[in-house]
């Protein structure tokens, strides 16, 4: 058996590591290069072993392709091995090579990570060798910097003409660097650089630090001249597909993007610091209406100061909001807005904000007509009560999934939604997030429809739950349940501890009672062994759930005040 193995100075000191195992094909067949095959027939089989190998690593190859250099990851000294390693990597085969034709593979990386410590003068040479060398096969680029950054200049190539990344399809440019004495000029130098020779780039995000002095400061006009010309030229236009800007939106900016006649289909905005009129806004979201499929706008903050007015966004289908509404400054606000005007084609809207005003955010569920295009709602916890729910099924009547965050005070809005959200396919379920909501509820009456004093009865008579009949599960519910959500798919419940709990009854009379449903995820519950047994064949997804019980089960003669109830299925349930 062969062992190929590499000599590493990295943290730990000189250790021998196993070579990669993306990379052992290329090893072997350097090795075979200069063997005769006739008197090396280890080596051969060592080939063909490595070829099943690579099979195998083929699941890994997506996490396993990309190189982070820093960061307590890869350190320099192995990256410059792995620049080397490259270099001895034959490219496709070219005119250069005809004459000699010489066999050809794939590197295993296409994409790296370079992280803060690595921009610093004495690394200067590896950072100009690693562009020089990846160039023609770059593909994903993450670039982060900050105070350790210390290399004003970043050499990305030597006095010789450095072609194009023709490749390069994603660059993340993170610059958390503030703005300090003789850093302003080149802030942004290395980013302009790289999108200069990036002809087919794809998806572009940039980050900017806010500055110390007040994050409603307007940005420099350094990183704003440098922005203007990224944008302006005419391959970026073409190519560029994903675009996220998480730094000062000021209007030269917005006005700035506006005359670039950008195509890109999806926007991320983050708005912290920002302050913007909303005519330039509006401007700006018209010379995109035609080809904005996607629109996020996150990091809504107090101290942003802009009010957000759209035109009609005819392309646009998924709209999503995130961030703090601290609407005490009423920082950031929204527009008149109908769905059949602003969106006329919208079909995802997901809200995740800690909305301290619930009035502010329900002009989103006010229109009077049904808007049949919406298929997929996320709503955070305060707007989940029984009226918001009310109205979602209202105006929502072709809805398929809904995600919403739920605590003690709002349980019943899911009878709400078991009776007006018929066609649900996809529901999720969350636990809002709060220190002080810490009683646990049992829901099983919300969840089957029962009333609590018949599953109060259920317990008492000790009715096995399984021989229940659907006619007389019917007779037996009062209200709507989860067995009328008949096109439901997929349901999952994973983290309502402390909240809300449910037992057999639902279980049985639940879960079990929905034909179409594909997938389930209910977390921790008091969901007995028989009952989850039975789960388990249908859905793998609660496997978990069945090796975790006997962590939530206690024998009786271990409770203090005895005040337990012992239900089919190997259940302890306490009062």
């Amino acid at each position: 058996m062969v062992v190929l193995q590499e000599e590493t100075e990295d943290y730990g000191g000189n250790m021998p590591l196993p070579i990669h195992p993306l990379l052992i094909d290329h090893v072997v067949k350097k090795i075979l290069e200069y063997a005769v095959s006739s008197h090396n027939v280890n080596l051969l089989s060592c080939r063909s072993v490595c070829k099943i190998w690579n099979q195998m690593a083929t699941s890994l190859y997506k996490s396993q392709q990309q190189v982070e250099v820093g960061n307590y990851s890869t350190s320099v000294p192995r990256f410059r091995r792995l620049i080397k390693l490259r270099k001895s990597c034959p490219n496709n085969f070219s005119k250069k090579n005809s004459k000699t034709f010489a066999p050809s593979w794939p590197f295993p990386f296409v994409r790296f990570r370079l992280c803060q410590e690595v921009f610093q003068p004495i690394y200067a040479s590896v950072i100009t060798d690693f562009f020089q060398t990846f160039q023609d096969t770059l593909e994903v680029l993450d670039i982060w910097l900050d105070l350790r950054s210390s290399l004003v200049e970043v050499p990305i190539h030597s006095k010789s003409k450095l072609s194009s990344f023709a490749n390069l399809k994603t660059l993340v440019y993170d610059d958390r660097r503030v703005i300090l004495h003789g850093s302003e000029d080149n802030r942004g130098s290395l980013l302009k650089t790289l999108v200069e020779h990036a002809p087919n780039i794809r998806n572009l995000s940039i980050r900017f630090q806010r500055d110390f002095r007040g994050s409603l400061e307007c940005a420099s006009e350094t990183v704003l001249n440098r922005i203007r010309n990224i944008f302006s030229r005419v391959e970026i236009q073409r190519s560029l597909k994903f675009l996220k800007l998480d730094m000062h939106i000021n209007d030269p900016l917005l006005n700035s993007l506006k005359c670039c006649n950008l195509r890109v289909e999806t926007l991320e905005l983050a708005l912290r610091g920002s302050s913007f009129t909303f005519p330039v806004f509006q401007n700006f979201m018209e010379s995109l209406q035609m080809n904005l499929m996607k629109l996020k706008i996150c990091y809504i903050e107090r101290d942003s100061s802009c009010l957000l007015v759209f035109p009609a966004m005819t392309a646009l289908r998924e709209l999503e909001i995130e961030g703090t509404d601290a609407f005490a400054k009423h920082s950031v606000a929204f527009g008149d807005l109908t769905f059949q005007q602003n969106f006329p084609q919208l079909q995802s809207l997901r809200i995740s904000i800690w909305a301290s005003v619930h009035l502010r955010w329900a002009q989103f569920f006010q229109n009077k007509q049904p808007i049949w295009t919406i298929k997929e709602l996320k709503l955070p916890g305060e707007l989940c009560d029984k009226t918001m729910m009310a109205d979602a099924a209202r105006m929502f009547p072709n809805l398929k999934k809904l995600q919403i965050s739920v605590y003690s005070l709002t349980l019943d809005s899911l009878q709400t939604i078991f009776e007006g959200m018929p066609q649900l396919e996809e529901l999720t379920v969350t636990k809002f997030p709060s220190l002080w909501d810490r009683n646990e509820t049992n829901i099983d009456h919300i969840l089957t429809g029962i009333s609590i004093s018949d599953c109060d009865k259920l317990v008492e008579d000790n009715v096995v739950l399984e021989n229940i009949s659907n006619d007389k599960l019917m007779i037996l519910k009062t209200s709507a349940g989860l067995t009328d959500l008949k096109k439901l798919k997929k349901l999952s419940m994973p983290d309502l501890q402390y909240q809300a709990s449910y037992t057999d009854i639902t279980g049985y009379l639940a879960f079990r009672r929905m034909p179409n449903l594909k997938y389930l995820n209910v977390g921790r519950s008091y969901l007995g062994n028989s009952c989850l047994m039975q789960l388990t064949q249908k859905f793998p997804e609660m496997e978990e759930q069945r090796k975790m019980l006997p962590m939530y089960l206690k024998e009786p003669e271990d409770d203090d005040d005895g005040s337990y109830l012992d239900l089919p299925g190997d259940t302890c349930v306490y009062l």
